[in-house]
């Protein structure tokens, strides 16, 4: 129990490292046949992990060590960079769109999703090497937070449209949809970025304040999030200045 233990936090690890960007893999060939390593080693992971809750606990073991000691880290390497491989052109795209200020360009909280799952899993973790003693309710916990880390990989943090940006508020509300003439004033911060709006109709003063927490996109999305956001406003701004005048 101990060396899957071990396992499982190397794995912790490299999850770390890839999140942040550590590494750059671009065999595209290479890293297709470590997904399929992966996707079948974390299935023998699993099998013997029933096994060990049927009674099997020996040969259940043996597989769990197999599946998670030894290949993991292997299929994890591989899988984030079949992604890398595969989202280069995408990414160039977003850039001509940023510096454009036109067409759709999304932004995801990578950095804050991953963050959030690895947490997940040291709850799982702990819960799982108490013996299942501990409440349930830790392991739930430990669910909903792998959940939520994917959610936020998965929704866009900010959507960046042709007139107007979209900004995701969470699971539970809706999201904001802003004009970029509406939008008066930005501020970057450490972790966040403040826009000050005000709708177009309102009286003059009534101007409001949203935070979107650009410190969740990994760094040179943040970069491009940056940019993009300055060329819409900008553009905006332009915009409203000739329909008034």
């Amino acid at each position: 129990m101990k060396i899957v233990f071990v396992g499982l936090v190397l794995n912790l690890l490299w999850t770390f490292g890839l999140s942040q960007d550590f590494y750059g893999f671009n065999n595209a060939q290479a890293v297709e046949v470590g997904t399929y390593l992966c996707i079948g080693f974390w299935s023998l992971s699993v099998v013997g992990f029933l096994m060990m809750l049927s009674g099997k606990r020996k040969a259940g073991s043996v597989l769990v060590i197999i599946g998670s000691v030894i290949f993991v880290p292997l299929g994890l390497v591989a899988i984030i960079g079949a992604r890398k491989a595969t989202s280069k052109d995408r990414d160039a795209s977003l850039e001509g769109r940023e510096l454009s200020g036109r067409g759709v360009a999304a932004f995801h909280a990578v950095k804050q999703g991953n963050l959030m799952f690895v947490c997940g899993i040291v709850v799982l973790l702990v819960y799982m090497l108490a013996g299942f003693s501990s409440p349930a309710s830790l392991g739930a916990i430990g669910v909903i937070m792998m959940v939520m880390g994917v959610w936020w990989r998965q929704s866009p943090l900010v959507e960046f449209r042709d007139d107007h940006l979209m900004i995701n508020r969470g699971p539970v509300r809706s999201k904001l949809e802003l004009r970029y003439s509406e939008i008066s004033q930005v501020e970057y911060k450490k972790r966040s970025c403040i826009l000050h709006y005000r709708r177009h109709g309102n009286e003059a003063g009534k101007v409001r304040k949203i935070g979107i927490a650009s410190g969740g996109l990994l760094p040179h999305d943040r970069d491009r999030f940056e940019l993009a956001m300055r060329n819409r406003v900008d553009s905006g701004k332009q915009s409203q200045e000739v329909l008034e005048g």
